[in-house]
């Protein structure tokens, strides 16, 4: 099945005897990872869910399949090597090979001072945001190296700015944005694309998670949304929309580039 006429798409040596480009996205089970891996889906490309929570990732394939998508769940914990590489190899024997890659699965914590953090909570932060998208890169670009294809990271608006009370958080996806370029750069004559998207708070479980009680939390919510420009929340299909254009042809020129999609928060 072709892709729809209207939407561009990288063409790659190994597209031409496929029905379906291939998209392998991470920490698809919710959020901004459920709603790319709809739009990769809904775009025409065969989608390889993969999330930490597989009953996730399974819940994300139905939903694929019922708008007559194609997805395979995958567990995946991105912090594992054995993990990625057996994810990514599973995307290519299921699909015949690997055009696209949305590395989005990623880790935050509770806001706290920097001198309150425990070790091996700030050691999961780094395992998941910086090891895991380093180990995503490594696997994804043994596959693309050889034919092109695209690779988007997910950084934050937190990784373009200083943050107080969210340091380890930040610090990682300062980490993600230097991974992307550094990627870029290597592999940019193989005809391979690495960018990174830098949301801001956009509408998810996670971004609502703050406090313990429901006044608490309408408080944080009350906070954010003082704080941004646009006057609301992101939805999670705004990025989704970021994400599809940057594995298009429509950004074909664009490589080692961060997009912010934060509602102008990075701009005041």
């Amino acid at each position: 099945m072709d892709a729809p006429a209207h939407t561009p798409f990288a063409q790659t040596a190994t597209t031409r005897n496929r029905d379906h480009r291939v998209t392998f996205v991470t920490g698809a089970g919710a959020g901004i990872g459920r709603a790319s891996a709809l739009a990769f889906a809904a775009r025409g490309d065969a989608v390889a869910v993969a999330d930490i929570d597989v009953e996730a990732a399974a819940e994300t394939v139905r939903q694929i399949e019922l708008a007559g998508g194609i997805g395979r769940p995958l567990r995946c914990d991105v912090s594992v090597e054995a993990d990625v590489r057996a994810a990514v190899e599973a995307t290519v024997d299921s699909f015949g090979g690997l055009d696209y890659a949305l590395n989005n699965a990623g880790f935050g914590g509770p806001p706290r001072k920097l001198v309150d953090w425990r070790r091996e909570d700030f050691d999961r932060i780094l395992a998941v945001n910086v090891t895991g998208t380093w180990l995503c890169l490594k696997h994804e670009l043994r596959y693309m190296q050889e034919q092109g294809g695209v690779i988007v990271n997910m950084a934050s608006m937190f990784g373009m700015v200083g943050f107080a009370d969210l340091v380890p958080y930040t610090a990682t996806k300062h980490a993600v944005i230097g991974l992307t370029r550094g990627a870029a750069l290597e592999h940019a004559a193989a005809g391979v694309r690495v960018n990174a998207i830098a949301p801001g708070t956009i509408d998810t479980p996670s971004a609502r998670a703050f406090g313990n009680t429901p006044e608490e939390r309408e408080a944080a919510d009350a906070v954010q949304l003082a704080n941004l420009p646009i006057g609301r929340m992101g939805r999670p299909d705004e990025v989704a929309d970021v994400a599809t254009w940057l594995c298009s042809d429509a950004s074909s020129f664009v490589t080692g580039s961060v997009i912010t999609v934060d509602g102008g928060w990075t701009s005041r």
